[in-house]
């Protein structure tokens, strides 16, 4: 798959993708980072880091494999810092 073609699936079809077997966790974990580093500049809408490696998940569910950005708001995750995108909250 390439960055284009993945452009084109929504959640549901890269859910898809992944438990059929046409495409492995790891290369839309691949794609997805190489989005966010093609629009990231322009639209600062990630200010942290990217994790060298995805963060542990289930492989079971409706969505798994599929890689989702956490936005330091509302959504927490064990190890992540939040600072609900304010330095007066915490560590964001």
């Amino acid at each position: 798959m390439h960055l284009s073609e993945y452009r084109e699936y929504d959640a549901v079809g890269l859910a898809h993708l992944i438990k059929s077997g046409q495409v492995s966790a790891q290369e839309v974990q691949q794609l997805a980072r190489e989005a966010i580093l093609a629009v990231n500049p322009s639209l600062n809408a990630l200010v942290g880091g990217l994790f060298e490696e995805a963060l542990p998940s289930s492989t079971t569910g409706p969505f798994a494999g599929v890689p989702f950005a956490i936005k330091d708001l509302a959504l927490h995750a064990a190890g992540i810092k939040t600072g609900a995108g304010s330095r007066l909250a915490g560590e964001g």
